[in-house]
């Protein structure tokens, strides 16, 4: 998985960089209903089977609300065709930190649902098949 290609994806990516000791360092500014937060983190691979299978982990933290959040992403890819991947994957989001979590966690996983479907988009306009 092209971590930086994707990235491009990703709705609300300010940056997104990989180090030298091999993980990734990135913004990415969220809002969840009426607040907004620029986080700022890292991530980095846990597994991966190039071109098969990954897994990764990002932690971020947005220093103006002290939230800390921690990402667990997992993915298969499987080749359809010479021009079609099926990508498959799942994304665990942990509120490690977050003040008044029980309050915003609704608008969070909401923001998650419409974060991932226009990702999904994106990857498919980025990255079109034959």
């Amino acid at each position: 998985m092209d971590f930086e290609a994707s990235s491009r994806c990703f709705p609300g990516v300010e940056s997104f960089a990989r180090l030298p000791d091999g993980r990734f360092e990135g913004v990415i500014n969220v809002s969840v209903g009426p607040l907004k937060a620029s986080l700022r983190g890292h991530a980095w691979f846990v597994e991966s089977v190039a071109p098969e299978r990954f897994a990764a982990v990002a932690r971020v933290c947005d220093p103006l609300t002290r939230s800390d959040i921690s990402v667990e992403v997992d993915g298969t890819l499987t080749e359809l065709a010479s021009d079609k991947t099926y990508l498959r994957y799942g994304m665990l989001i942990k509120l490690i930190s977050v003040p008044l979590a029980q309050v915003v966690y609704p608008l969070i996983r909401a923001n998650a649902n419409r974060l991932n479907d226009e990702f999904v988009r994106r990857l498919q306009s980025c990255f079109p098949s034959g």
